[in-house]
């Protein structure tokens, strides 16, 4: 398909203003993000979408989306730390309500734009399985924070960082409705941990922001079996795959052309994580079984190299592969 014209997009900026105007210009975090997008999508409407009473001064967006916060609680008792995934799917879902493009990227507050090459996947890959094929065209997302369900018990995780996509496309995934507070966050005050969860004392919530986004989305077209944020029972490792593979683009940030503007991501981290070098396994698998797996070769010397630019030394890159990729290789490979 022919590349999209940056006057074809909506973008969403989506999150609290970082940065007052009498800040020093380094952070001025959201200011930066909004100069990124006028620069590398120079014709695309931008639409900030924040909560009402927000210092605006200076910022540069086309249409302002002024929020009443819902609120949040903390994830525990004694834990500073709230749960914003109310916050999170109010102003991009109302953000995304005004959008009038057809094309939709929804952005962080936080993450600048680098370029516009995240441009050159979307619709790159064109096989699809017929189930659970939900997505006009596949949502190009980001393995931050995209969790690999096979090392942590998390199934139906993807991230919420970065979704560009057809304008519907986008608007159902966030058509979802606001967490049930404080059932949610505090699930476990008032039901039976299952023995897995037994020693996590402090975890108390039912599902994650991106699994309640996610299984939501899912459960519009299917039945979905998940009862808690670590239930891999049955069905559910094959169905994050799946899902994932079938409507998703998982791609690195670099490869979206995106930084985030805060703490660096840490080490233990990122061994969590999906890689594009996952997800065209999982394309490979369940899309198209002619796919050149080569592909997946050169992505996970990409992923490596990422991830040396990330911590500048090559001793991580060793551990990194011996706990992670190694391992992976293996087993992608002695699956049927």
């Amino acid at each position: 398909m022919n590349r999209i014209a940056s006057s074809q997009i909506s973008v969403v900026v989506q999150g609290p203003i970082v940065g007052k105007p009498s800040d020093a210009a380094e952070k001025q975090i959201t200011r930066a993000v909004l100069k990124s997008v006028r620069q590398h999508l120079p014709q695309a409407e931008i639409i900030l979408s924040t909560w009402a009473g927000s210092d605006v001064a200076g910022l540069d967006f086309d249409l302002l989306v002024e929020n009443e916060d819902p609120g949040a609680i903390p994830f525990f008792p004694g834990n500073p730390q709230p749960n914003n995934a109310n916050r999170l799917i109010f102003s991009t879902r109302e953000g995304l309500q005004k959008t009038s493009r057809p094309y939709a990227l929804k952005l962080r507050s936080d993450l600048i734009l680098t370029g516009d090459g995240f441009l050159d996947y979307f619709g790159k890959f064109s096989a699809r399985s017929s189930e659970w094929k939900i997505a006009r065209e596949r949502v190009l997302a980001c393995t931050l924070y995209a969790r690999d369900v096979r090392y942590v018990k998390l199934p139906f995780h993807p991230s919420d960082w970065f979704f560009f996509g057809h304008v519907e496309d986008v608007k159902e995934i966030w058509d979802v409705s606001l967490m049930p507070e404080p059932e949610n966050t505090r699930w476990f005050e008032n039901h039976p941990k299952p023995p897995e969860l037994q020693k996590d004392k402090r975890t108390l919530l039912r599902f994650y922001p991106e699994q309640h986004i996610w299984i939501n989305y899912l459960r519009r077209h299917g039945k979905i079996d998940c009862e808690h944020f670590a239930d891999v029972s049955g069905q559910n490792v094959h169905l994050t795959e799946l899902t994932f593979a079938n409507n998703l683009v998982l791609l690195e940030p670099e490869q979206l052309c995106i930084r985030w503007a805060r703490l660096p991501i840490p080490f233990g981290e990122w061994v969590t994580l999906y890689t594009h070098g996952d997800w065209l396994w999982f394309y490979k698998r369940y899309c198209d079984a002619r796919f050149d797996f080569a592909f997946v070769k050169a992505a996970v010397v990409a992923c490596a190299l990422t991830f040396l630019r990330y911590f500048h030394r090559a001793m991580f890159i060793v551990v990194f592969m011996v706990e992670r990729k190694i391992e992976w290789f293996f087993r992608r490979f002695s699956q049927p």
